[in-house]
């Protein structure tokens, strides 16, 4: 639903095709911490997969962790994640729902509005922020430039019909 037509991994543990790569599934050699434990509830396998930094949930990039190269690395990987977001989590489930969940997704985004904006926004300021760094630092040139990541920040904080139509037939309470 949300990987762009498979061209987004929202975490290197989960490929843009469906399928997901765990320590929780029993797939890599990890720390005891890091392995499949039957009596693992979906939030403790959600907690392993949404983190601050999912760059370092890639095998062998937890050593770059903390350092000048891993921070930038994942700074990175976070504003492209935060853009594939924006653009698919959002923006084409508002646009292009699938008709069995439309209800649902329109109730959500209606409920979560004021959140939803308020990390747009905050997320507009980090790449306001990346721009100008960029523009000072040449060599971090690589990161997605302002343009790319503005558009569907605009399109998220300007109100697309979908949410502002959902007035009418969402209501603040959610069906159970």
């Amino acid at each position: 639903l949300t990987t762009g037509a498979g061209n987004v991994r929202f975490n290197p543990n989960l490929y843009n095709d469906g399928k997901i790569c765990l320590s929780i599934l029993g797939t890599w050699e990890g720390r005891p911490e890091e392995k499949w434990n039957s009596y693992c509830s979906l939030m403790q396998v959600l907690g392993l997969i949404f983190v601050k930094d999912p760059y370092f949930n890639e095998p062998g990039f937890e050593k770059y962790q903390g350092t000048e190269k891993g921070d930038d690395y994942s700074r990175k990987y976070n504003l492209q994640i935060e853009n594939a977001t924006l653009n698919y989590a959002i923006r084409d489930q508002l646009k292009n729902p699938p008709e069995y969940f439309k209800k649902v997704i329109q109730r959500h985004f209606w409920l979560k509005r004021h959140a939803i904006i308020e990390q747009a926004r905050n997320w507009m300021a980090e790449m306001r922020k990346d721009a100008a760094e960029n523009e000072r630092n040449p060599k971090r040139k690589e990161s997605p430039t302002f343009e790319t990541l503005y558009n569907p920040y605009h399109i998220v904080v300007s109100g697309p019909p979908q949410v502002i139509s959902c007035r009418n037939s969402c209501s603040e309470t959610p069906v159970v």
